[in-house]
């Protein structure tokens, strides 16, 4: 084997493939805090009905870059070692999904993995979305907000759902929205979800939701914040930085030693709220959208 040779191992079982990944991305468990939360979460609960890629390299006998797609979304692509190994997994996930739709890395091996998957499927890599990752292990006092925390009931399901779906549509106008069931349904499986896996808080004033964040993807010793979602009509209150804070108090609280969320580098407003409550950045990651290169 060559110094730049890499051989990809695709595995089907989920616990078979977590063994044999675990240290590698544990190495570097925040950074790796999407795929780690995926697999902890489906070892919690249960695979996802949709089949699952998932797959590494190794370069001279050791890990060098992880995949992992759940079917109809973006590939997750883990912290690269060298090159080679993001290449062999792009050619081998190439066979199998050309017509994948994009990947989210950290920003160098997001870009080696768009301009490989660029040069072997002829299709033009995007770049949709730069974002942060933070960190938090202590929260710091913010000024207080008018209302009250509470987790999410059922009689808010349809509103919620109605805001997971303005959220993404803010986060990337370009974006086609699924049937508002499938919103419906995401909302209603957070609720009834194990309490360290995943959920939902509001933020209420005068008997009305006027803020929401959820949370979900453990790892072994953290767990992620999203989405955050004010609508329009009631921000510039502090009920996004009053929901947030509480939130993260209570994950900590729970037992996880540090919390971490992702903010969009366009959004100079998150940004600094988030930065407000105690939260510090760990590392950029990069969305690229891969699509013809007739695309108008």
């Amino acid at each position: 084997m060559n110094a730049m040779q890499a051989v990809v191992h695709q595995e089907r079982d989920l616990h078979a493939f977590y063994q044999q990944v675990s240290a590698y991305l544990m190495a570097h468990e925040l950074e790796h805090n999407m795929m780690l939360g995926l697999l902890h979460s489906w070892i919690q609960t249960a695979m996802p009905s949709l089949p699952v890629y998932m797959a590494y390299a190794e370069t001279n006998g050791h890990i060098s870059a992880v995949v992992m797609r759940i079917e109809g979304y973006r590939a997750l692509c883990a912290a690269m070692t060298d090159a080679a190994g993001v290449e062999a997994l792009v050619d081998h996930l190439y066979a199998q999904s050309p017509d994948m739709s994009g990947v989210v890395a950290q920003k160098a091996e997001a870009a080696v993995f768009a301009r490989h998957w660029q040069a072997v499927s002829g299709r033009e890599a995007h770049l949709n979305r730069a974002e942060r990752l933070f960190r938090l292990d202590k929260v710091e006092p913010t000024r207080p907000a008018q209302g009250q925390y509470r987790a999410a009931m059922r009689d808010d399901v349809q509103l919620l759902a109605d805001w997971i779906l303005a959220f993404e549509m803010e986060a990337d106008p370009s974006a086609k929205p699924d049937d508002r069931e499938r919103y419906i349904d995401a909302v209603t499986f957070r609720m009834n979800s194990p309490l360290k896996v995943r959920g939902l808080r509001v933020w209420e004033h005068n008997g009305q939701v006027v803020s929401m964040a959820g949370y979900a993807g453990p790892t072994p010793n953290s767990i992620r914040i999203g989405p955050v979602y004010t609508p329009p009509y009631e921000r510039g209150h502090g009920y996004a930085t009053a929901v947030t804070a509480t939130l993260t108090q209570e994950l900590l609280d729970m037992g996880f030693p540090c919390v971490t969320l992702y903010t969009d580098l366009a959004n100079p407003t998150s940004n600094s709220i988030y930065q407000k409550i105690g939260y510090r950045p760990v590392c950029d990651v990069d969305e690229y959208l891969f699509r013809d290169s007739n695309h108008a």
